[in-house]
């Protein structure tokens, strides 16, 4: 996939709210597990000059979409210094972000090759872009609800995906969402 199309795709998935609930997991699941961090890095990296000024809050939220915390990171800082060498205006959340950097506050997240992080990463992405864009509660009380956002993104990763995991596996993740916040 080429990178312009690439983080075309994020922008686009962030307004199909349109979407069945199983289908937007399965898409930010695709999009979040299949590229290599340097891929991904450049890919966003490519698109970044192109963005108006109006756009680029959209973009920043689109960042939040990236689930590894090494990828998040790198663009983000990509796209401060870009922001600044052009005399551009810099959204509040990356001016922060950028200011605790370069603080020495924010510390550049260690590269993990492990495949769980990221398929973690992943799961936590999904479960909270469906939440948030279907106004569904991403855990269920077993008494009262049958279903929640867990349970969709559990299939929709089933689906898709070899091994297989269990809805213990995406509870657990969302436990420790915390641990793939961007901001």
């Amino acid at each position: 996939m080429d990178e312009y199309v690439l983080g075309q795709a994020w922008v686009e998935l962030r307004n199909a709210t349109e979407l069945p609930s199983e289908e937007l997991a399965e898409r930010v699941l695709a999009l979040c597990l299949s590229h290599d961090r340097q891929q991904l890095i450049k890919g966003f990296c490519k698109v970044l000059p192109a963005i108006k000024d109006e756009g680029m809050c959209h973009f920043v939220k689109a960042t939040e979409a990236i689930s590894d915390p090494y990828i998040r990171h790198q663009v983000l800082i990509h796209l401060c210094s870009i922001l600044l060498e052009d005399g551009r205006p810099i959204p509040k959340e990356l001016r922060l972000y950028g200011a605790e950097h370069l603080r020495g506050n924010r510390v550049e997240p260690k590269v993990s090759t492990g495949k769980t992080l990221m398929r973690d990463a992943a799961l936590v992405q999904a479960v909270s872009w469906v939440a948030e864009t279907k106004g569904l509660n991403p855990t269920r009380n077993d008494a009262t609800e049958a279903e929640s956002v867990c349970d969709i993104v559990c299939v929709a990763y089933n689906q898709n995906y070899k091994p297989t995991i269990s809805l213990d596996v995406v509870l657990r993740a969302w436990k420790h969402r915390s641990s793939y916040a961007p901001f």
